[in-house]
Protein backbone atom coordinates (compact mmCIF):
# COMPACT_ATOMS: atom_id res chain seq x y z
CA UNK A 1 0.00 0.00 0.00
CA UNK A 2 3.10 2.38 0.74
CA UNK A 3 4.33 1.80 -2.76
CA UNK A 4 1.05 2.54 -4.31
CA UNK A 5 0.82 5.53 -2.44
CA UNK A 6 4.29 6.71 -3.51
CA UNK A 7 3.60 5.94 -6.92
CA UNK A 8 0.42 9.25 -6.45
CA UNK A 9 3.01 11.90 -5.39
CA UNK A 10 5.95 13.57 -6.95
CA UNK A 11 9.11 11.63 -5.76
CA UNK A 12 10.27 15.07 -4.30
CA UNK A 13 7.38 14.56 -1.68
CA UNK A 14 8.00 11.95 1.19
CA UNK A 15 5.30 9.24 2.85
CA UNK A 16 5.79 9.57 5.95
CA UNK A 17 2.50 7.68 7.13
CA UNK A 18 -0.15 5.44 5.36
CA UNK A 19 -3.35 5.78 7.35
CA UNK A 20 -5.58 2.93 6.30
CA UNK A 21 -9.36 2.99 7.65
CA UNK A 22 -10.96 0.13 7.08
CA UNK A 23 -13.92 -2.48 9.21
CA UNK A 24 -13.97 -6.07 9.22
CA UNK A 25 -16.72 -7.36 7.44
CA UNK A 26 -19.51 -9.62 9.42
CA UNK A 27 -20.46 -13.29 8.83
CA UNK A 28 -18.18 -13.25 5.52
CA UNK A 29 -14.99 -15.74 6.61
CA UNK A 30 -13.75 -15.70 3.21
CA UNK A 31 -13.30 -11.86 3.16
CA UNK A 32 -11.99 -11.15 6.79
CA UNK A 33 -9.09 -13.97 5.77
CA UNK A 34 -8.05 -11.77 2.51
CA UNK A 35 -8.56 -9.02 4.77
CA UNK A 36 -6.55 -10.52 7.35
CA UNK A 37 -3.49 -10.79 4.61
CA UNK A 38 -3.79 -7.81 3.16
CA UNK A 39 -3.47 -6.06 6.42
CA UNK A 40 -0.43 -8.54 7.82
CA UNK A 41 1.10 -8.11 4.41
CA UNK A 42 1.16 -4.09 5.55
CA UNK A 43 2.04 -4.05 8.50
CA UNK A 44 5.48 -4.94 8.02
CA UNK A 45 6.06 -1.79 6.82
CA UNK A 46 6.35 0.87 9.94
CA UNK A 47 4.97 3.48 7.61
CA UNK A 48 1.27 1.86 7.30
CA UNK A 49 -0.93 2.48 10.09
CA UNK A 50 -4.48 0.60 10.98
CA UNK A 51 -7.55 1.99 12.05
CA UNK A 52 -10.07 -0.33 12.57
CA UNK A 53 -14.12 0.25 12.84
CA UNK A 54 -16.59 -2.21 12.93
CA UNK A 55 -19.63 -2.81 10.87
CA UNK A 56 -23.24 -2.96 12.64
CA UNK A 57 -26.14 -5.40 11.03
CA UNK A 58 -28.13 -3.40 9.33
CA UNK A 59 -32.02 -4.55 8.12
CA UNK A 60 -33.46 -3.05 4.99
CA UNK A 61 -36.89 -3.76 3.86
CA UNK A 62 -37.33 -4.58 -0.05
CA UNK A 63 -39.71 -1.62 -1.11
CA UNK A 64 -41.10 -4.32 -3.82
CA UNK A 65 -42.09 -7.48 -1.64
CA UNK A 66 -41.98 -6.33 1.64
CA UNK A 67 -38.48 -8.58 2.77
CA UNK A 68 -36.35 -8.11 4.85
CA UNK A 69 -32.73 -8.05 3.76
CA UNK A 70 -30.01 -8.41 6.41
CA UNK A 71 -27.04 -6.61 5.84
CA UNK A 72 -24.41 -4.40 7.28
CA UNK A 73 -23.01 -0.97 7.45
CA UNK A 74 -19.57 0.45 8.32
CA UNK A 75 -19.92 2.76 11.37
CA UNK A 76 -17.37 5.63 12.54
CA UNK A 77 -14.70 4.73 10.09
CA UNK A 78 -15.73 8.41 7.28
CA UNK A 79 -15.74 10.26 11.39
CA UNK A 80 -12.22 8.75 11.97
CA UNK A 81 -10.84 9.93 8.60
CA UNK A 82 -12.68 13.06 8.80
CA UNK A 83 -10.41 13.48 12.64
CA UNK A 84 -7.47 12.16 11.28
CA UNK A 85 -7.07 14.56 7.95
CA UNK A 86 -7.94 17.66 10.42
CA UNK A 87 -5.64 16.58 13.39
CA UNK A 88 -2.33 16.61 10.43
CA UNK A 89 -3.68 19.88 9.03
CA UNK A 90 -4.13 21.73 12.52
CA UNK A 91 -0.88 19.92 13.39
CA UNK A 92 1.27 20.97 10.64
CA UNK A 93 1.80 17.11 10.68
CA UNK A 94 1.80 17.26 6.22
CA UNK A 95 2.31 19.53 3.89
CA UNK A 96 0.10 16.99 1.46
CA UNK A 97 -2.82 14.67 2.40
CA UNK A 98 -3.58 11.68 -0.62
CA UNK A 99 -7.13 11.10 0.18
CA UNK A 100 -8.53 7.73 -1.19
CA UNK A 101 -12.21 6.61 -0.75
CA UNK A 102 -15.39 7.03 -2.61
CA UNK A 103 -17.72 8.44 0.65
CA UNK A 104 -18.41 12.18 -0.27
CA UNK A 105 -19.22 11.98 3.72
CA UNK A 106 -15.40 13.13 3.69
CA UNK A 107 -16.11 16.39 1.64
CA UNK A 108 -16.91 19.00 4.03
CA UNK A 109 -13.70 17.74 6.13
CA UNK A 110 -10.97 17.60 3.15
CA UNK A 111 -12.58 21.35 2.17
CA UNK A 112 -11.78 22.84 6.11
CA UNK A 113 -8.64 21.33 5.97
CA UNK A 114 -7.71 23.06 2.68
Amino acid sequence: MTNFCRSLINPNHTVVNVNYFSAPPLNHSGKVRRQDKFFNANSVNPEFVLHLSQHKPKNKICNQCGHTLISSEEKQTDVKIACEILKNCSANYCDLSVIISGDSDLIPAIRTAK
